[in-house]
């Protein structure tokens, strides 16, 4: 693939990503506490336990369900069985879809209310494991994207800067980040 064929690709994953089908999204669970691997009842019988799990740590028998305090942590039910999982290192669990195990870009979910993430696992250029990430060198207009912890340097085309917030190229102003203001990029500034 050529850079801007790549680029295209990149762009086409990445709206796709953002886009959401209202009508296929259900309401979403409240998330999961920390688990508890001690039982419950010691005089319980096997099916006695098994409806205890299933009430007291999945919402539902089967779905993938948010971690109540680490947004990139969640947990899958089969059958009422708990799993507690991970995403790759700069991604977070999209909790939109109980039926859907997807992890995503932090830009496209809202972990205000689970702030917490697994330990970052740098690389050069990506300081995680994935996600796009601003030059280090101060380009306003450059970004990496990283992927299992390599990168490729992105351009933003002209006039337009990376927005570290949203994670795609906007105007100066949008962004909000120092030294690439409107005045910084075009060396202008009105009378």
């Amino acid at each position: 693939l050529g850079l801007s064929e790549a680029q295209s690709q990149l762009r086409r994953q990445y709206e796709s990503s953002r886009t959401r089908n209202p009508a296929a999204v259900r309401e979403r669970a409240p998330p999961i506490k920390a688990i508890s691997r001690e039982p419950t009842k010691a005089a319980a019988t096997a099916s006695e336990e098994t409806d205890a799990e299933l009430s007291e740590n999945c919402p539902e028998p089967n779905g993938y369900f948010a971690d109540a305090e680490q947004c990139d942590k969640y947990y899958a039910c089969r059958d009422g069985q708990i799993t507690e999982k991970l995403c790759p290192d700069g991604m977070v669990f999209n909790d939109y879809d109980l039926e859907q195990e997807k992890c995503d870009l932090p830009y496209n979910i809202d972990c205000s209310k689970r702030p917490k993430l697994q330990t970052p696992q740098p690389t050069p250029n990506c300081p995680r494991l994935n996600g796009y990430y601003g030059s280090q060198t101060g380009a306003c207009d450059k970004f990496y994207y990283c992927v299992d912890g390599k990168f490729n340097m992105i351009t933003c085309p002209a006039g337009l800067v990376f927005n570290p917030k949203t994670g795609i190229c906007t105007w100066p102003d949008e962004a909000g980040k120092s030294g690439c203001t409107s005045e910084d990029v075009f060396s202008f500034s009105c009378p």
